[in-house]
């Protein structure tokens, strides 16, 4: 009987730990701690883009964006804030630095991390 409860709390504590080997990604580019997965330089995607609604004196709002944004795509959103410029910019999670933006009046950060494909 003894080997039987210890064989029993012996699984109940590996149990747990098989648990927690699984793929803590999502298929929506976010792992469960909330971080984006494409910010590694080493990733085909080099980074993860950022979107930066900016206007002057005013007001500044920046999001992380899919890769299939282009630089229109930004310009577009930040024109839906009523913001004057969409600036383009460009986050990794290791490198340094980590965060690139291009030009206030436009341009390609200069750690590219898709924008110019």
């Amino acid at each position: 009987m003894r080997a039987i409860i210890v064989g029993s709390v012996a699984s109940l504590l590996w149990l747990p730990a098989v648990a927690q080997m699984r793929d803590q990604r999502d298929y929506r580019g976010w792992d469960r701690g909330g971080e984006p997965t494409q910010m590694r330089r080493g990733d085909s995607q080099g980074g993860t883009k950022l979107c930066s609604a900016y206007s002057p004196n005013a007001f500044r709002d920046t999001i992380p964006v899919p890769a299939s944004w282009s630089p229109e795509d930004c310009t577009a959103y930040a024109a839906s804030l009523g913001a004057a410029v969409g600036q383009l910019g460009c986050i990794f999670e290791d490198g340094d630095p980590k965060v690139v933006w291009g030009p206030v009046q436009g341009g390609l950060p200069a750690l590219d991390c898709g924008w110019g494909s």
